[in-house]
């Protein structure tokens, strides 16, 4: 049992904006870190990086709430040493970035009901039956050709579509009141209401629902493979468990053997020549796939092994998907990319997340 918990957790209140090392508080209560660690998950239910990870986070929700300041400040207010890495666990505890989270907080939105209409609409595909949901792939991946090109060209591209004979009345609204940069909410309740006002077959109305929260989610900036699997429930269990998605799967040819680049980056190599697998882990399960496919394009044969034996099966999948994303990388994205995650890792090594 840690002598005064109470005394720890203040002087981590008192000192969050500020670098927090496991092993001066561990030395401030007269333990060793390994033995400290083990009291304090004892105690507290979850490691000293976790609980002040959250208590940064939580902190920082009160500010984007209750403060102009941006993001970046906020941020860096809190502790955390680099904005990606704030957005990347704020958006991972509150499962939206930063700036969406005051957007709906401020609309009210945050944990308000989806309308009445929407909760019908939803509620009706479970008439549709496997003929439709074959017919409305053609949707999903339509959106997620609309993802790659905003991701790859910018969202502004999206405005070319607006001329494309392939898409539906409808879907030419969508994108357009999407470059009109109108907010996620009322977007949303706009394109429901258009469709609660239609009359549509059980199909049609699959593809309006998936093109609607497809745009959304490209409105957010999320990557094409968190599209498809925030998608994939609308099509139902029964349906998905006996489809084959095409889209993502596992080229015949690593793209990886005609982008590797040498980076010579020494402070990368060395900081990473005895990585534990444990913690190779841990520090890819901070990492987006974009960062990862950047590492990878500049590291060394053993690194690499590394990171792919380490991947989770789907995420590897993904992987190539990232690869197109990436297109032609350059040398400095790379080395900028390996800095980045130099950092993210000995960020983990401070909060104690890995040794």
């Amino acid at each position: 049992m840690i002598k005064d918990i109470d005394k720890t957790i203040e002087y981590i209140e008192e000192n969050m904006g500020h670098p927090l090392n496991i092993e001066s508080i561990a030395k401030e209560n007269g333990y060793s870190r390994f033995h400290f660690h083990r009291l304090f998950v004892h105690e507290i239910g979850t490691s000293i990086g976790a609980y002040i990870r959250r208590r940064r986070i939580v902190k920082a929700s009160y500010s984007l709430i209750n403060s102009d300041e941006s993001v970046l400040n906020i941020g860096l207010a809190i502790g955390f040493g680099h904005v990606d890495t704030f957005i990347r666990a704020f958006k991972s505890y509150y499962g939206v970035t930063p700036n969406h989270y005051r957007t709906m907080i401020r609309t009210n939105t945050l944990k308000a009901k989806e309308t009445t209409e929407m909760h019908q609409l939803v509620y009706e595909l479970k008439h549709c039956n496997s003929k439709d949901k074959d017919q409305s792939l053609v949707t999903l991946n339509t959106i997620i050709k609309l993802a790659k090109e905003a991701h790859k060209e910018g969202l502004l591209s999206l405005e070319k579509q607006l001329n494309n004979g392939d898409y539906t009345v409808f879907q030419k609204k969508a994108l357009n009141v999407l470059l009109e940069g109108i907010q996620a909410h009322e977007l949303k309740d706009m394109l429901y209401k258009y469709v609660a006002a239609t009359d549509y077959t059980y199909q049609e109305l699959l593809d309006y629902i998936l093109f609607i929260e497809g745009i959304l989610m490209i409105q957010e900036g999320l990557y094409p493979w968190e599209i498809r699997e925030r998608l994939y429930p609308y099509f139902g269990i029964a349906y998905i468990e006996n489809v084959h998605f095409k889209e993502g799967s596992e080229p015949k040819e690593n793209p990886l053997l005609h982008m590797r680049i040498t980076t010579n980056n020494k402070e990368f190599n060395q900081v990473f020549k005895h990585i534990q697998q444990r913690s190779m882990q841990r520090l890819l399960r901070e990492c987006d796939l974009i960062l990862i496919a950047l590492v990878l394009i500049g590291s060394e044969d053993k690194m690499i092994d590394m990171i792919y034996s380490t991947l989770p099966e789907n995420r590897k999948i993904h992987l190539w998907e990232a690869y197109d994303l990436i297109g032609q990388a350059n040398i400095d994205r790379v080395i900028d990319a390996q800095n980045e995650f130099i950092g993210i890792y000995k960020q983990l090594r401070i909060d104690g997340d890995v040794l």
